[in-house]
């Protein structure tokens, strides 16, 4: 009889990286011969100050003052004309292929597996708010372990102030095994635990894609820019132009649309986003899965550091020796795209995370 097994991870966040994630895990996971499906995740409570339903009326106020300041009409129109296009793929044909179910059907599993993506990312204004479950607490299952788990920018300062150590150690201690990644995360098990987690890599850069992914981009001299709505700044804008104009390549964004950008780009499924990387010549990017894909496929990139996204970005460049891709100075855009990166060590460290990563799957699904 085939193991059931459950992964409990971002699976409903409509974001490329998380569906991908989520697939790999999958994927992984089903290698064993087990029957795996996702577990939606059950709300919990708002923390303070953290309740995205309750901008209301203030937050309409504001906002529009923010547009009115910055003169930027035409960006507001053009990227929420692209997000409405972009969440309709996720919810009417995304989901489905990923398996997600939108109802949630309480069920025992011999193993449920929590992760990857930043599923303890607690300390964030989110639609489903703090909940215990995302940390091994009301899950029916013989053993619970967690996979590449990660506080994201959720910090031991964050977790204190909002009085969760204690819900929060409670729920980690009920599980097998505990395995993050990034060096925040790790921080964050210890003090929380006093136990050590593994560290393993994001299931993208882990699963071989290579049988899903089409080969449908027929255009080439681009460079792709890979972020969120309204991250990139006036500045960073500029000295992006500058570099594609020096270049002569065009510039695609992917997940967000920026009128600077020659065009914006949703493809007809998450894997054709890969293929976009894939055949890119550069990639500007400040998100986890971003550098993922970039690295996936040894492309010449660069990452924008952000007090948001420090925490996992810098672990994960300097664990795959690729700290020089961390953008910290505009200036320093044309040569760090310029430069070209020796892949070597790299490929030698995902190898061996790699086999790391299965034999740790292996030995607790069985």
């Amino acid at each position: 009889m085939k193991k059931k097994i459950g992964i409990l991870s971002m699976q409903q966040i409509r974001n490329y990286g998380s569906f991908l994630q989520a697939f790999a895990l999958k994927k992984m996971l089903e290698s064993s011969g087990a029957d795996v499906s996702f577990i939606n995740i059950e709300k919990g409570q708002f923390l303070e100050g953290l309740n995205p339903f309750s901008k209301g009326f203030r937050h309409r106020i504001k906002r529009l003052i923010e547009i009115l300041q910055n003169v930027n009409y035409r960006q507001e129109l053009y990227s929420r004309m692209y997000d409405r296009k972009w969440r309709h793929e996720f919810d009417v044909k995304y989901f489905k292929m990923l398996g997600v179910q939108n109802e949630t059907q309480r069920q025992h599993y011999d193993l449920v597996v929590i992760g990857s993506d930043e599923v303890f990312n607690c300390v964030q204004m989110w639609n489903f708010g703090f909940t215990t479950q995302l940390f091994g607490d009301n899950i029916d299952a013989d053993k619970i372990i967690s996979y590449a788990g990660s506080f994201g920018h959720t910090t031991l300062n964050d977790i204190e102030r909002h009085k969760l150590r204690e819900p929060i150690a409670l729920a980690l201690s009920k599980l097998s095994a505990i395995s993050v990644r990034d060096k925040n995360s790790f921080d964050n098990i210890i003090s929380l635990i006093n136990k050590a987690p593994y560290i393993h890599l994001d299931p993208v850069i882990v699963f071989d894609f290579s049988p899903y992914i089409p080969n449908n981009v027929i255009f080439s001299d681009f460079i792709i820019i890979y972020s969120y709505p309204n991250r990139i700044t006036k500045k960073e804008a500029i000295a992006i132009i500058k570099f594609a104009k020096k270049m002569k390549k065009k510039l695609i964004s992917i997940q967000c649309a920026y009128t600077w950008c020659d065009k914006a780009i949703i493809p007809d499924s998450p894997f054709e986003v890969l293929d976009y990387f894939r055949k890119a010549d550069y990639i500007i990017t400040d998100t986890f899965h971003g550098c993922i894909f970039s690295i996936k496929f040894e492309k010449q990139f660069c990452t924008l550091i952000r007090d948001g996204n420090r925490q996992k970005l810098e672990y994960l460049l300097k664990n795959l020796h690729l700290e020089s891709q961390a953008l910290k100075n505009l200036n320093a855009i044309d040569i760090t795209l310029s430069s070209i990166i020796d892949f070597r060590k790299t490929k030698l460290e995902v190898k061996k995370q790699i086999e790391l990563s299965y034999t740790y799957l292996k030995q607790f699904s069985q």
